[in-house]
């Protein structure tokens, strides 16, 4: 997430549809978690079944395999 907003856009209203999609793209990832860990979803927990991370918005420095594309080619 950027952390200075005044370097890339001035505008009020850019600012706060920025913090208002980040706000949305937490709680996304809050659900992929909660499903992750659901008992009742068979195919995203469990014993051998690795966690749903591809679109999760977040993920730590380096390759992870997390995150949503910037581009998609066909």
């Amino acid at each position: 997430e950027r952390q200075q907003s005044s370097i890339w856009s001035g505008e009020a209203e850019i600012i706060e549809a920025f913090y208002n999609f980040s706000a949305e793209m937490r709680e996304i990832e809050k659900e992929i978690e909660r499903r992750n860990y659901d008992p009742t979803l068979r195919n995203r927990c469990g014993p051998g079944v690795l966690p749903y991370e591809l679109l999760a918005p977040t993920s730590q420095p380096g390759v992870t395999c997390r995150g949503i594309p910037n581009s998609v080619s066909t």
